[in-house]
Protein backbone atom coordinates (compact mmCIF):
# COMPACT_ATOMS: atom_id res chain seq x y z
CA UNK A 1 0.00 0.00 0.00
CA UNK A 2 1.36 3.39 -0.79
CA UNK A 3 1.11 5.91 1.75
CA UNK A 4 -0.50 9.57 1.03
CA UNK A 5 3.42 10.55 1.74
CA UNK A 6 4.32 9.16 -1.34
CA UNK A 7 1.45 10.44 -3.80
CA UNK A 8 1.50 13.48 -5.42
CA UNK A 9 -0.84 16.19 -6.46
CA UNK A 10 -1.34 18.21 -9.07
CA UNK A 11 -0.15 21.89 -8.85
CA UNK A 12 -0.17 25.14 -11.37
CA UNK A 13 2.96 25.81 -12.98
CA UNK A 14 2.65 29.14 -13.83
CA UNK A 15 -0.38 31.41 -12.46
CA UNK A 16 -3.53 30.20 -14.85
CA UNK A 17 -6.02 33.06 -15.83
CA UNK A 18 -9.76 32.72 -15.64
CA UNK A 19 -11.24 31.07 -18.61
CA UNK A 20 -7.40 29.85 -19.86
CA UNK A 21 -7.86 26.18 -20.96
CA UNK A 22 -5.23 24.24 -18.92
CA UNK A 23 -2.33 22.65 -20.98
CA UNK A 24 0.26 19.91 -19.98
CA UNK A 25 2.79 22.62 -19.67
CA UNK A 26 0.96 24.14 -17.16
CA UNK A 27 0.85 21.71 -14.51
CA UNK A 28 2.90 20.13 -12.18
CA UNK A 29 3.44 17.69 -9.47
CA UNK A 30 4.24 17.86 -5.42
CA UNK A 31 3.40 16.26 -2.64
CA UNK A 32 1.56 15.38 -0.27
CA UNK A 33 -1.12 13.54 -2.75
CA UNK A 34 -4.17 14.59 -0.64
CA UNK A 35 -4.15 18.21 -1.28
CA UNK A 36 -6.27 18.11 -4.88
CA UNK A 37 -6.34 16.61 -8.05
CA UNK A 38 -3.83 13.30 -7.60
CA UNK A 39 -1.51 12.84 -10.49
CA UNK A 40 -3.26 9.23 -11.48
CA UNK A 41 -5.87 11.57 -12.62
CA UNK A 42 -3.88 14.40 -14.63
CA UNK A 43 -4.53 13.54 -18.24
CA UNK A 44 -8.53 14.60 -16.83
CA UNK A 45 -7.58 17.62 -16.55
CA UNK A 46 -6.13 18.53 -19.94
CA UNK A 47 -8.68 20.74 -22.16
CA UNK A 48 -10.48 22.08 -19.08
CA UNK A 49 -11.12 25.47 -18.55
CA UNK A 50 -10.27 27.62 -15.44
CA UNK A 51 -12.98 28.77 -13.72
CA UNK A 52 -10.94 31.71 -12.13
CA UNK A 53 -7.60 32.83 -11.42
CA UNK A 54 -5.43 29.92 -10.40
CA UNK A 55 -1.79 31.44 -8.85
CA UNK A 56 1.27 29.68 -9.61
CA UNK A 57 1.96 26.86 -7.15
CA UNK A 58 -1.79 26.05 -5.89
CA UNK A 59 -2.85 22.66 -5.68
CA UNK A 60 -5.78 22.27 -8.17
CA UNK A 61 -9.20 21.14 -7.14
CA UNK A 62 -11.77 19.85 -9.56
CA UNK A 63 -13.84 22.96 -7.96
CA UNK A 64 -11.30 25.07 -10.18
CA UNK A 65 -12.27 23.67 -13.54
CA UNK A 66 -15.05 23.75 -15.74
Amino acid sequence: RVSEDTRRSLVAKRGIKKGEKILLEHVDYKRPGNCGISCSEGFEVIGKTALSDIPSGSFLQWTMLK
